[in-house]
């Protein structure tokens, strides 16, 4: 993580005329690009299970730096249990979803660690994509992340993601922009305007879209599309676009505004 060249990313994003970067703070594994003071107490680290957090704040630094190119920063998160690291997952109260009752215990857990991040994020953060939100019964699970990560920045633009297909759903109202994620197989796109109907509330369009294969695997695979192919697609979208070559983690928006809630 203290590698990571955050000058450098940003002269490339610029060089494209990307509009954000999307970046992943964590997913599955239990390691994550930033500290976090409420994870370490609820997980505890022990010689067995040394702490798998950056101590470099990744986000904290790509704010500032794509906003004087003004490049927007938005951060992937999940909902949802480290399904890959047990001794987290216990500590913070078992799995949060799936067809069963709500784990309340890891539910609560999980937004005291959220807000510790995005409080201090404030404003650096300028809107957060939440995966894992798949269950219409733990909808009110989703409304209370949306105000714990507008708790940081009020106007953050949110997106929940229902899953791999459903690109333009969203289980909780509190969506402002489809999470979009789209398989290779998904192109093109539907051309019926710039706006979703999310139960009477509106979401601007956005395709989240995987360039190659299913998100990068088998890794060597080449794209899927040709660069010209691609920007045909793209410019056929009526919304916004993201595009990630496939290894899960970082997308760079296409377009040059946020959308508006």
């Amino acid at each position: 993580m203290n590698e990571y060249d955050v000058d450098g990313v940003v002269r490339q994003l610029k060089s494209v005329g990307a509009g954000w970067l999307q970046i992943s703070v964590g997913q599955n594994t239990g390691f994550f690009s930033a500290p976090n003071a409420t994870f370490d107490e609820l997980v505890p680290p022990t010689p067995e299970h040394p702490s798998r957090l950056s101590k470099r704040d990744l986000i904290k630094d790509l704010g500032p730096a794509l906003h004087k190119e003004g490049i927007k920063l938005i951060v992937y998160l999940t909902d949802d249990a480290i399904a890959r690291d047990d001794y987290a997952r216990h500590k913070l109260g078992g799995d949060s979803q799936g067809m069963g009752e709500p784990k309340a215990t890891y539910q609560a857990n999980w937004l005291k660690v959220m807000k510790t991040w995005s409080q201090p994020w404030g404003t650096d953060v300028d809107g957060y994509w939440v995966d894992g939100p798949y269950y219409d019964h733990l909808e009110p699970f989703y409304d209370t992340i949306a105000a714990g990560l507008r708790s940081g920045n009020p106007k953050a633009l949110l997106s929940f993601n229902a899953g791999f297909g459903t690109p333009q759903k969203s289980v909780t109202k509190e969506s402002d922009f489809t999470p979009g994620e789209t398989p290779v197989a998904g192109w093109p796109r539907p051309t019926d305007g710039r706006w979703v109907d999310n139960r009477g509330t509106q979401m601007q369009r956005q395709y989240l879209d995987v360039l190659q294969s299913d998100w990068g695997f088998p890794p060597h695979e080449p794209l899927s599309y040709s660069d010209d192919k691609i920007v045909d697609l793209t410019l056929g979208v009526p919304g916004l676009v993201a595009l990630s070559p496939g290894t899960p983690g970082t997308t760079a928006r296409t377009d040059t505004s946020l959308p508006q809630p």
